[in-house]
């Protein structure tokens, strides 16, 4: 009767603590909150056959009617396929910290003796059976360790969904200035066109020489030659575009890209600012501290570990037509040779680097803002003095020269070398709305997110378009 009742209560455990499962829709929940926070997007994690076939009728509809820039990072999330991968290394960590909670099993052990021939000798069985009781306090170490894990891959799961919206931004940008150069290098070839038929016109009338003819046919070779590189180029965008977003550049080809550079948000941020808001938000400081936080705890654990496994059990010896024997059985480790001495020197050792790797990962973090801060100051002085110096002047220089060149008072290179100049000035304006945007987008990354939030202190970063 005994023995039965020893094997319902074993039977019992097992269906216990076999009910565990692995579910990860808070976690995913919380990297989709904070995608949304940060990117102004959510993402998807594909599960499902019905999870595909959401993601590919998603990006049908975005499709439909060309790309803005927000919808390109729409995209990129839910289409990304290395942020698929991520999402299960999220499965995974949690799946770890479901077996860091588990209990060992208890284990079970039985002895029969046979009659060895003596005169009186009788069959004699002996069960016992042992837990680990150093699960009690082994087992919240563990899971407590795991659970830091959960939260580390977490972090890594929203640095690479920052990462995948800064890309999807920088290729979407790209293609603009490609097809704004395109558009604009058009512009040039039509333009030195028209001007070489003017001044043949005026060769035939005897109003300039031959070398007027040589340099306006030069001029337009030159800009025939760029217009095919940066027609190559355009492409290259497109194909590094699709790529970004996961889409098959052999069916994705005509999606219209809809947007102008000019469109930029301009921040007026100070250091101070930017760094209250990147303590908070910043992906790899919370993940430095997580890495103290891990240390200590992995510590602790080590520590636990002096008196190694420490198990307790029952024991039942039973001889046939005699009377039972119960008994207790302990089982213990005597910490007198190995006491884990290294294993906690070396927690302690991380502890210590875990620490210091936060202090670096501070200074490294102020130094890349106030890079980043600097750089869009300057590009934004760059903008700003192409719109309203450089392109004014030399658009008011070209039309100052052409009413002379209809007059006949300035011949063709004068005329050719001012719209050269006006069309360098443009060129320009495009490559520094281009560098502004990258760093615009670096500078949320740095920041480890959209700075719209409002600071610790109440106040907000102004951004306006």
């Amino acid at each position: 009767m005994k023995k039965q009742r020893l094997l319902l209560l074993l039977g019992g455990w097992v269906l216990v603590s076999g009910c565990a499962t692995v579910t990860v829709d808070e976690e995913f929940s919380q990297v989709s909150q904070e995608a949304l926070s940060r990117t102004g997007e959510t993402v998807a994690w594909e599960q499902t056959p019905e999870d595909v076939a959401w993601t590919q009728e998603t990006v049908q509809q975005l499709l439909q009617d060309g790309l803005t820039r927000e919808e390109a990072v729409r995209l990129a999330l839910i289409n990304n396929r290395q942020l698929q991968v991520q999402f299960e290394m999220l499965g995974m960590a949690k799946a770890d910290l479901i077996q860091a909670g588990l209990y060992t099993n208890p284990r079970l052990g039985s002895l029969i003796r046979f009659p060895g021939g003596m005169p009186g000798a009788v069959i004699n069985t002996e069960s016992d059976v042992l837990f680990l009781v150093s699960d009690l306090w082994n087992v919240p170490l563990r899971r407590n360790l795991a659970t830091v894990e959960v939260l580390r891959t977490t972090n890594l799961i929203v640095q690479e969904i920052l990462e995948a919206a800064a890309n999807a931004r920088n290729a979407f940008d790209e293609v603009l200035l490609q097809q704004a150069l395109y558009a604009f290098v058009m512009e040039n070839v039509s333009l030195f066109e028209a001007t070489l038929e003017q001044v043949q016109i005026r060769f035939e009338s005897g109003l300039v020489n031959q070398l007027d003819i040589f340099l306006a046919q030069n001029v337009l070779y030159e800009s025939q030659l760029e217009l095919a590189s940066v027609k190559a180029q355009l492409k290259r965008a497109r194909a590094q575009l699709l790529g970004t977003l996961g889409l098959d550049p052999l069916l994705s080809e005509d999606v219209p890209i809809q947007g102008n550079l000019e469109d930029i948000p301009h921040r007026d941020i100070s250091l101070d600012q930017a760094w209250t808001f990147a303590q908070d938000q910043r992906v790899d400081l919370a993940l430095t501290r997580l890495q103290i936080t891990q240390s200590q705890r992995l510590l602790s654990l080590q520590k636990a570990k002096i008196f190694g496994d420490v198990g307790l059990g029952g024991n039942y010896t039973r001889s046939l037509g005699k009377v039972d024997n119960p008994g207790l059985v302990i089982a213990l480790e005597i910490p007198v040779l190995n006491q884990n001495q290294g294993g906690i020197a070396r927690a302690e050792f991380q502890v210590r680097q875990a620490e210091k790797r936060m202090v670096a990962t501070e200074f490294a973090a102020k130094l890349e803002l106030k890079r980043l801060l600097a750089e869009l100051n300057y590009h934004d002085t760059h903008v700003e003095l192409f719109r309203k110096n450089m392109l004014v002047v030399q658009e008011q220089a070209e039309n100052y020269v052409k009413q002379f060149y209809a007059s006949m008072q300035f011949n063709s290179i004068y005329l050719i070398q001012a719209r050269q100049r006006n069309l360098n000035a443009r060129r320009g304006y495009l490559h520094a709305l281009r560098q502004y945007r990258l760093t615009e987008s670096a500078l949320q990354v740095a920041l480890g997110g959209e700075a719209e939030k409002k600071m610790a202190n109440g106040s907000a970063f102004l951004i306006h378009h």
